[in-house]
């Protein structure tokens, strides 16, 4: 048996954040993005909690 509705939604807080989680995949609330670096050169780094982040929208 197979759908994308046989998954189970989790939530939790972490530092005061509210997150989903949906089969492994972590979604939060807009509110809590912060403002992405958009200069030439930038460094990354990835946290200990090992969540890499993506940034989507449809405005």
């Amino acid at each position: 048996m197979s759908g994308r509705d046989l998954l189970d939604y989790t939530f939790f807080k972490q530092n005061g954040v509210e997150y989903l989680n949906n089969g492994g995949r972590i979604f939060v609330n807009e509110d809590a993005v912060k403002p992405i670096n958009v200069a030439k050169k930038s460094i990354v780094t990835i946290p200990s909690s090992g969540c890499a982040r993506e940034n989507w929208t449809n405005k």
